[in-house]
């Protein structure tokens, strides 16, 4: 059993998809954070050289940094050092393999719950707040160094695909006068994908 703690990025681009009547319609959509993220590791055994293991690690992760976008035809939004949030509460399952006594690599996938939250200006200075959830699967591969006998760096970089759907949306002349708007829909999601990397360092009880 151990813990890790570290560093995560990703930058993602996709579409916005407007659901009911008429037809969805296709709008960019892109995301971009900075994480802090949190995990247990629960290893099928140890790692020596040659050997292989399964790691389980139930994590929690939060943005201390990030942004969104959105292109609604002839009115762009987006949040430059605006009001974000992105919580991930999820699960990786990995496998490692021992190159040497101090190298190993991983191959692993994730699964996570988004919540999911940020404040858009659009051109004209208005405020489009927006609160979604949803999910994210990701695959990753990562290269691993230990320090000492308990604590090792570890590295990942991966390819993600998440899925958001629209919960509450608002507009108004600032954060504080917003109304609902009524193209808020439960039917409103939000479909990104795009690369994703980490750094960490892991400590084995």
């Amino acid at each position: 059993m151990g813990a890790e703690a570290g560093i995560e990025g990703a930058e993602f681009d996709g579409a916005h998809l407007f659901g009911g009547t008429p037809p969805a319609v296709d709008e960019f959509a892109g995301a971009e954070a900075s994480n802090l993220t949190f995990a247990l590791n629960f290893a099928s055994g140890d790692l020596g050289q040659n050997q292989r293991r399964w790691i389980v690690s139930p994590y929690y992760s939060q943005a201390f940094d990030g942004a969104s976008s959105e292109n609604r035809g002839v009115i762009s939004t987006d949040n430059p050092g605006g009001y974000f949030e992105w919580r991930e509460l999820g699960v990786r399952v990995e496998h490692e393999m021992a190159i040497n006594d101090t190298w190993s690599w991983t191959s692993g996938l994730r699964w996570a719950r988004i919540d999911h939250e940020a404040n858009l200006a659009d051109e004209s200075g208005n405020f489009l707040i927006k609160e979604m959830d949803g999910r994210r699967i990701g695959l990753s591969l990562g290269v691993n160094a230990a320090i000492t006998d308990n604590i090792a760096a570890v590295s990942r970089l991966g390819y993600s695909w998440v899925d958001l759907d629209e919960t509450a949306e608002c507009t108004g002349p600032s954060a504080d006068a917003c109304t609902p708007s009524p193209a808020a829909s439960a039917d409103d999601t939000t479909e990104l994908d795009g690369f994703d990397f980490g750094l960490s360092l892991r400590y084995t009880f």
